[in-house]
């Protein structure tokens, strides 16, 4: 007996191709950043990238303009990742110093998550392009700093300085950056810990 050839089915329509090239896009991203971990980004190829990833250099010149195109878009990619879990954080609401806990938190279980993909947009994206003026990372900067700055807000409401807030950023940015590029990124939850405690300790009681 022959069995009809299967139909469509109505219920489950054909994804779209932006939808298939997005998903691409990320699989190539996640290839990047797992290359430039083993490789350095210096010697990070096209060749390299499609391999890890799994797909064809006509399709990767299909979804990039190239390796530097690639590197940008993956950077970004790997940042938003860190990103949306700390604006959910911030956006809970509730005391500075819990918002700013929760904030770090969950920068921190983000990392771990996806320890490649953090050492992307923490270590490896500089290098890429190191002569740009502003850094992927700028936006988890802009993210953590304005709770922490409502701890610790500038004196006399003095302005045109780096705050607070924006220096805590930048020390957590650093330090994280640090554990993972020598593969610890299993201490960050300990790391977190301290560098919260830096910010929330003396509020605490004030707040609670």
């Amino acid at each position: 007996m022959t069995l009809p050839a299967p139909r469509p089915s109505k219920e489950r329509p054909l994804l779209s191709k932006s939808y298939v090239d997005q998903h691409k896009r990320e699989r190539c991203a996640v290839a990047l950043a797992d290359v430039a971990h083993e490789v350095g980004p210096h010697q990070l190829t096209t060749s390299l990238i499609t391999k890890q990833a799994k797909i064809a250099r006509a399709t990767f010149y299909g979804l990039f303009d190239g390796r530097e195109a690639a590197a940008d878009w993956a950077c970004e990619f790997a940042v938003r990742r860190l990103l949306e879990p700390v604006r959910e954080a911030v956006d809970e609401g509730g005391p500075p110093a819990k918002r700013a806990e929760a904030a770090l938190q969950a920068f921190v279980e983000a990392a771990i998550r996806q320890p490649r993909l953090a050492e992307l947009a923490l270590v490896h994206s500089s290098a890429f392009f190191p002569d740009r003026p502003w850094r992927h990372d700028q936006a988890l900067v802009e993210a953590l700093a304005p709770v922490v700055d409502e701890l610790h807000p500038r004196p006399g409401g003095a302005s045109g300085s780096t705050s607070f807030g924006e220096l805590w950023a930048y020390g957590v940015l650093s330090v994280v950056a640090q554990r993972l590029e020598k593969a610890r990124s299993g201490t960050l939850n300990l790391v977190g810990r301290e560098l919260t405690e830096v910010v929330v300790a003396p509020n605490r009681g004030a707040s609670s």
